[in-house]
């Protein structure tokens, strides 16, 4: 019986593989998930006229490969739509709310697929602070919905 996979193997993997693979897959994932729902209702919390892209839009950044480019967009949107709604209610924030840290991160996500040769260690290296400025991004960006939330015309 050749070409016949052993009783627990699916595809070449083993039970073990697969439910390795679907725990890490899921501890990607739900963050990922939290992340972009911070994300939606930081953009539905400014009102319409200021918001620089439709909220239902951040969802694309769940598409592996267009994630890559979509997050530029979406920081500069999302920096763009404070700005606007902050500006219209006649609130003090510093200037570019959330980008520098959003562009960062951004940035570092592409660092991994800079060969190791030109730049030694730059990978592994990037990942890390990818995470840090992630982490960072999001609670500023949740920092200013609740900022918008709490704040009445």
């Amino acid at each position: 019986m050749t070409g016949t996979l052993p009783i627990g193997m699916i595809g070449g993997l083993g039970v073990f593989e697969l439910s390795l693979i679907t725990v890490i897959l899921l501890l990607f994932l739900i963050p990922l998930l939290f992340y972009i729902l911070t994300l939606k209702k930081a953009l539905s919390r400014c009102s319409e006229q200021n918001r620089a892209m439709p909220p239902k839009l951040v969802w694309l950044l769940i598409i592996p490969g267009l994630n890559f480019f979509w997050q530029f967009y979406v920081v500069i949107k999302i920096t763009n739509s404070f700005t606007n709604e902050f500006k219209s209610r006649n609130i003090d924030i510093p200037s570019n709310p959330t980008q520098v840290p959003g562009l960062a991160m951004a940035v570092f996500t592409l660092f991994p697929f800079i060969p190791e040769s030109m730049i030694p260690f730059i990978g592994n290296l990037s990942l890390l602070l990818v995470l840090v400025l992630w982490i960072v991004y999001w609670v500023q960006v949740s920092q200013y919905s609740s900022k918008l939330a709490n704040q009445t015309d």
